[in-house]
């Protein structure tokens, strides 16, 4: 409903395409039956309960349904946005729920026209078996649905529902029953704590209506629930809604065919560029090797003497500035964690603190704020104001030299950040870093990149373990104004820059240190008795390690390499 379905779109008001299609098994709206017998009530115009709307082998079946996808939501597995979850500040107050969008979605009550799926079949079934009881009438039947997930104590504050879907619309009431309150205008007492003139309590399977006053000028509100309740909030959106939403799809679907065809440009000339390079026999791996003289001169940089904190010169112009440099292009196309991090933080102890040292855009922090708390840190500034931006807690640090004090942190994240670190010995300083800011008994995950690339969805090939990694920078773009390439070069971080005019970017060059099998976890070797690897494993190209901290760590680092010079190794 309103506050129950903040977050939900629903197509086909009266008159609207679609709104006079005929269910299964319902009569058409010509014989539409006449409502049937529900409990009114006065003080609310508009208000009708209709118990024992759903019977109990339907209600089962949803509720399995609803925990079953709920748990595709969480893994990252549903289309667009029907799954969302609770975060941040309203996680903190229990204030709102996690819900499941079908057909239309909303966020604080605002209609958006965003991707969710359809209403899946047995929605419909609910919806068709409301229809036939007299909840709604033919011509009303909903087409989309948001499901609502109630866990002990949470609740949603009053307000009116969006007019930017019809009336009437009602909610089904599954699990356990619980109460809805009913004002004019509602007294805030206090999070979670509102009066009105109404409070009605919700039978489980009754479905509540709303139209008239009830929709439209008494705001409705769901105080703490006592027990974990679903509801099913039913709608349809307004006409106009709809066709403004049509309009704006339209526009979309025209910009998304020009960019369809410009990848096409783009993609021929890519393909002739590569015959020319096969015939003139420059075909090779996608990731080509440093150059020698490069790799020489870091390493010179990097020997006995040298300052493990000192950042060398290629992981400034190569690392840190391209990041800077790309950043915006980067965060457009990393928008969640990846599947076996998800999974790594859902195993965490609930409000657990985690450290992702190294976040870039902040992608892992969702998953980590559902479990608990996320503060990220990254050395790239414009990657941390990408994160600021978003609302994340984050700051600007080199993972080598972190700004926390030790035992911090329940777990840490350290995705995709170890390839970037060009010697041995600043590789152990910052494995040993992250072991520090772990409490004993926390957990560390590490990913790094890997040399063997066998079947791994990258594409990547690499001719050796130290490497540059190139990153197409596009000036090609879908604004009002074309971007050239000097405007480009002109406002790079990185000065190494390259136009390739056949792919409309210009090329940055990523430093990465490949890992060969049996090399990441040689980076905790040092560290001795008080860390120790619980997990190894191979995942979509990289290697993975999870340490634990099993002790205080000695003074001295154990070993981890946390004194001030680089060994002769590096």
């Amino acid at each position: 409903m309103a506050g129950e379905a903040a977050g939900e779109r629903p197509p086909g008001a009266p008159g609207a395409p679609g709104s006079h299609t005929t269910t299964p098994g319902v009569p058409p709206s010509s014989s539409a039956p006449a409502r049937a017998e529900a409990d009114a009530f006065p003080g609310v115009p508009g208000l009708r309960l209709f118990r024992d709307a759903v019977p109990p082998a339907l209600q089962a079946r949803v509720q399995a349904f609803v925990e079953e996808t709920a748990r595709q939501g969480r893994a990252g597995k549903l289309w667009g946005k029907t799954y969302t979850a609770v975060t941040g500040a309203f996680a903190e107050r229990q204030q709102s729920r996690p819900m499941l969008h079908f057909g239309a979605y909303s966020h604080s009550n605002r209609v958006q026209n965003c991707s969710v799926l359809p209403l899946p079949p047995l929605l419909e079934e609910v919806r068709d078996t409301l229809v036939r009881a007299g909840v709604f009438r033919a011509e009303e039947q909903p087409t989309c649905c948001t499901v609502n997930m109630y866990d002990t104590g949470q609740w949603i504050p009053p307000h009116v529902d969006s007019g930017s879907f019809a009336r009437p619309f009602c909610t089904v009431s599954l699990l356990s029953a619980q109460s809805i309150v009913f004002g004019r205008k509602c007294r805030i007492l206090d999070h979670g704590r509102f009066e009105g003139t109404l409070t009605l309590p919700l039978p489980v399977g009754s479905a509540l209506l709303l139209s008239g006053e009830a929709a439209d000028a008494f705001e409705h509100g769901i105080p703490p629930v006592a027990a974990p309740r679903i509801s099913l909030t039913f709608r349809r959106l307004s006409r106009e809604t709809e066709l403004e939403f049509a309009r704006t799809k339209s526009k979309k679907e025209r910009r998304k065919e020009a960019k369809r065809e410009r990848k096409a440009a783009l993609k021929a000339a890519q393909r002739e560029a590569k015959k020319k390079a096969k015939t003139r026999g420059e075909g090779g791996a996608k990731a080509a090797a440093v150059p020698g003289d490069v790799l020489a001169a870091m390493r010179g940089a990097g020997g006995a003497g040298a300052s493990l904190l000192r950042l060398p010169p290629i992981e400034r112009e190569h690392v840190q500035n391209v990041y800077d440099t790309v950043a915006e292009q980067w965060h457009g196309t990393r928008y969640r964690p990846w599947p076996r991090v998800a999974e790594f933080v859902r195993g965490l102890p609930a409000f657990a603190l985690v450290g992702d040292l190294g976040c870039g855009n902040g992608k892992n922090a969702p998953a980590c704020n559902e479990r608990g708390f996320a503060l990220g840190c990254d050395f790239s500034e414009r990657l941390v104001e990408i994160c600021a931006r978003n609302g994340l807690e984050v700051l600007t640090a080199d993972a080598l030299l972190l700004p926390y004090r030790a035992g911090a942190f329940d777990a840490v994240l350290s995705v995709a950040v170890l390839h970037h670190i060009s010697s041995p010995g600043r590789r152990r300083r910052l494995v040993a870093e992250a072991m520090r800011v772990l409490r004993v008994g926390g957990r560390g995950l590490f990913y790094a990149w890997a040399y063997e690339q066998d079947g791994a969805r990258s594409g990547h090939e690499f001719a050796a373990g130290d490497v540059f990694v190139p990153f197409h920078l596009r000036y090609r773009t879908d604004r009002a104004r074309e971007q050239y390439p000097a405007e480009v070069l002109a406002g790079a971080a990185a000065t190494h820059g390259e136009v390739d005019e056949a792919k409309g970017a210009v090329v940055f060059q990523r430093y990465c240190h490949v890992f060969r099998e049996g090399e990441l976890e040689a980076l905790f070797a040092p560290l001795g008795a008080w860390v120790a690897v619980t997990e190894r494993f191979y995942d979509t190209g990289n290697w993975c390690v999870v340490a634990e901290k099993t002790a205080e760590m000695p003074a001295g680092g154990g070993g981890g390499g946390t004194e001030g010079a680089e060994g002769a190794d590096g």
